[in-house]
């Protein structure tokens, strides 16, 4: 991958495939970027979208299926991912399979297997990685 790119989108069509979306952030922050990015471009097919990153563990394939993207290649995948998306009867490619990612959110959605409750873990994993733990207290007492 390009430097600084870890996530990188093609729109995949029977005449080739065209680089949609690319991001250099690091942990998750990419699969939410990416899921504004599609939020204002609706009538992109997203099943017909591939994600190309250069890790993937339970968490970036929970928030992959959730934007409804089923083709996905990473450099190390984790054997969490995989099954996630084995037991939705889909498929991952990686080119290193390693049974876990070493990521203290690899570990949180490790019995995981409700999206709705992944998601709400995500979220707020990422409201506090952004430093916005204070924020909705603040809003309240500003509000009094």
């Amino acid at each position: 991958m390009g430097e600084g790119i870890s996530l990188r989108v093609w729109l995949s069509t029977e005449g080739g495939s065209t680089l949609i979306f690319e991001h250099g952030g690091t942990w998750l922050h990419p699969l939410f970027a990416l899921e504004a990015y599609l939020d204002l471009h609706p009538e992109l097919p997203r099943g017909m979208l591939v994600i190309r990153d250069r890790i993937i563990g339970r968490a970036a394939a929970f928030l992959a299926l959730r934007l409804g993207i089923h083709k996905v290649h990473a450099e190390i995948l984790s054997a969490r991912a995989v099954s996630l998306y084995a037991c939705r009867g889909q498929s991952l490619i990686g080119d290193k399979l390693v049974e876990r990612i070493d990521c203290m959110t690899e570990d949180l959605l490790a019995d995981i297997s409700d999206p709705d409750e992944a998601w709400a873990i995500l979220c707020e994993r990422r409201r506090l990685a952004l430093g916005l733990s204070g924020f909705s207290s603040a809003l309240a007492e500003d509000s009094r």
